[in-house]
């Protein structure tokens, strides 16, 4: 029992590892890049005339073998016809309506004249006059060759899934529908509805035609890095069309979500606008596809060919920037910048105010110091100087020491003789600066009187 346990849980083991390689298996060949475009054809369209080229160089070119019967053996040949022919087969075009080849498979003429307007699918559109019987004779230079275009094999810059301008072809994106997108290169031997000399697809209502048409141009699978955003350019030359619209899907799904819508019936003719549409995301994968579907309407709008073009495809956040985005950026450096150098400015400014503060304080500081010595040296000189002037004021008088010997002569006689032991002085002495008192022009002052009781 718990052998048989054991077994069952290595099968489902093996068949789960199985189940989930092969779903990375698929899941990588649907995430192939875009730089891996196969080389081989799209699916050619099934009409009543199958095409197939022979004694060609190569695989793209040779002699237009119809039906494996014969050949077109026609005047009228051109590249218009070759376009078509090819478009059929599964190419996006034709090089040229004339090549060499290395001989004929047959020499039997099937269709004897071909007469196409360019735009169309198949054979089947195109007015034809065949031959009721086959003539073996056609000559060499009427027998029509080709040599297709196949989708671009690398890309550059601007032709590229997410950035096409459609110079060498689709970009990798594929066309559904029928009639639907049709690829323009830039020269005039094409069938051009717009300006002969610009690279762009087109999608061709034919006159009187009251099918509605529904045109499918999708991409290949590609990764998101953030939100996306799709744009692009369109011109009209008539309202026959009623809607385009943007669509998205994810791998292994059939779920497809709508995310722009706009009405053709009243835009302006024969002029180019910009569609753009929000961003929008996946919540469940980073891995989606877009789809740009064009509708007409159901009824004949006139009797000349209606059409519709487009260029300038791009899908920003893969390995493009949304304008919108760009432009934030810019802003964003140009601000960032400004104020980093703002920053410095003031920083350089502060710096040298600093600098000037600093270099002011040190030279005011020198005059203060030697201002400082100067007026202390004046000083010093001012006391010295002070100490030598004479002044012409007489100096203060200060009482005369008096003793009892100068005193005498100011005593009377008789008090003279009343004191004992005195001997009157014939020259009394006056100490004072009588000679400095003259000179300045004062007079004389007596010299105090004292009491006889006075202490000498």
């Amino acid at each position: 029992m718990r052998e048989l346990s054991l077994l069952v849980l290595i099968i489902l083991s093996s068949s789960i590892k199985g189940s989930h390689e092969t779903s990375n298996k698929q899941r990588d060949r649907d995430l192939r890049s875009a730089s891996n475009v196969s080389v081989s054809p799209t699916k050619a369209i099934s009409t009543g005339y199958a095409v197939t080229l022979s004694h060609g160089g190569n695989a793209t070119s040779g002699v237009i073998y119809v039906n494996q019967q014969g050949i077109i053996c026609s005047s009228t040949w051109d590249l218009y016809s070759a376009d078509v022919v090819c478009r059929q087969m599964g190419y996006i075009g034709a090089y040229s309506s004339s090549v060499t080849t290395n001989g004929f498979p047959t020499r039997s003429t099937l269709i004897n004249s071909t007469q196409c307007n360019g735009y169309e699918s198949s054979l089947d559109e195109c007015t034809l006059t065949t031959s009721s019987s086959p003539s073996s004779n056609c000559p060499p230079a009427r027998i029509a060759t080709v040599s297709c275009q196949l989708q671009q094999e690398s890309y550059t810059s601007s032709d590229k899934p997410s950035e096409c301008d459609f110079n060498y072809g689709l970009c990798g994106w594929n066309t559904t529908g029928n009639p639907t997108w049709i690829w323009h290169p830039s020269n005039a031997q094409h069938f051009a509805a717009f300006l002969d000399h610009l690279s762009y697809i087109q999608l061709i209502k034919p006159p009187s035609d009251t099918n509605q048409i529904t045109a499918t141009l999708s991409s290949p699978f590609l990764k998101r890095i953030g939100r996306v955003y799709v744009s692009f350019r369109y011109i009209l030359n008539s309202h026959a069309f009623d809607s385009i619209e943007i669509h998205y899907s994810i791998p292994d799904t059939l779920f497809t979500s709508r995310v722009h819508s706009d009405s053709l019936t009243s835009k302006p003719l024969n002029s180019w606008r910009t569609l753009s549409t929000a961003t929008f995301q996946m919540r469940t994968t980073t891995i989606f596809q877009v789809q740009i579907i064009c509708k007409s309407l159901s009824t004949a709008h006139d009797s000349k060919i209606s059409a519709i073009g487009l260029d300038d495809l791009r899908i920003y956040t893969l390995d493009a920037t949304h304008p919108s985005v760009t432009a934030s950026i810019i802003s964003r450096v140009v601000i960032g910048v400004g104020v980093g150098l703002t920053v410095i400015a003031i920083c350089i400014f502060s710096r040298y105010v600093a600098r000037v503060q600093r270099k002011q304080a040190r030279n005011a500081d020198i005059p203060l110091a030697e201002a400082s010595n100067s007026q202390g040296a004046d000083h010093d000189n001012a006391d010295h100087h002070d100490a030598n002037i004479t002044s012409d004021q007489p100096p203060p008088s200060y009482p005369t020491v008096v003793n009892f010997r100068s005193t005498e002569h100011l005593l009377d006689n008789s008090s003279r003789d009343a004191l004992p032991g005195t001997n009157p002085s014939p020259d009394p002495v006056t100490c004072n600066n009588s000679n400095e008192s003259n000179l300045a022009g004062e007079p004389i002052a007596p010299p105090p009187t004292y009491d006889e009781t006075s202490t000498v």
